[in-house]
């Protein structure tokens, strides 16, 4: 049996759904030590950034996880930290209302 962190199941649980979604892909980033401060997972959704840091629920993110994605940010990304898949569900519902309220407008 493998022995998974919690942080690691959620981090798997919220990839696996990503990957359910239509036009979306997500991956884990592998930190090697020479990346320090890069979030846990990198998705693409309707062409659409997406930068999520997991966390163990009440762990915050380091100051340089902090200042990395406010760059994400600056450049145009949706940036979430989550411990819980339910925090992602919750956010991709957002987005898709989002795209749907510009679509219904004629803006996309």
């Amino acid at each position: 049996m493998v022995n998974l962190s919690k942080e690691s199941t959620t981090e798997r649980n919220i990839l696996e759904y990503l990957n359910s979604l239509p036009m979306t892909k997500a991956a884990k980033r592998i930190q090697d030590g020479r990346q320090k401060g890069h979030s846990d997972i990198i998705c693409c959704h309707f062409g659409i950034l997406i930068i999520i840091e997991v966390k163990k629920v009440g762990e915050k993110q380091t100051l340089l996880q902090k200042v990395t994605m406010d760059e994400w940010l600056k450049a145009g990304a949706i940036c979430l930290v989550a411990d819980t898949l339910g925090q992602v569900k919750q956010m991709m519902e957002e987005l898709l209302k989002a795209r749907t309220d510009l679509i219904k407008e004629g803006k996309i």
